[in-house]
């Protein structure tokens, strides 16, 4: 279930709906949501147990790189 909130976090922001946004109306089952998004699950390795996503443009060419840096 946290990962579908955090599914549909990633898409609300990404669309610039704010905390507004009728959450149950966005279908985030499939990576490609509809309007022209693509969301995708990221694993966090210094965070285990935690669901995080990001939500892009479907577009051609658009890639998404996950950087993580060790914290001192």
């Amino acid at each position: 279930m946290l990962r579908l909130w955090a599914r549909k976090e990633a898409v609300i922001k990404a669309r610039s709906e704010g905390s507004y946004a009728a959450v149950g109306g966005v279908d985030v089952l499939d990576d490609a949501v509809a309007g022209g998004w693509r969301c995708l699950d990221l694993t966090l390795m210094q965070a285990p147990g935690y669901r995080a996503a990001v939500a892009v443009c479907d577009q051609p060419g658009v890639t998404v790189t996950l950087h993580e840096f060790a914290w001192s």
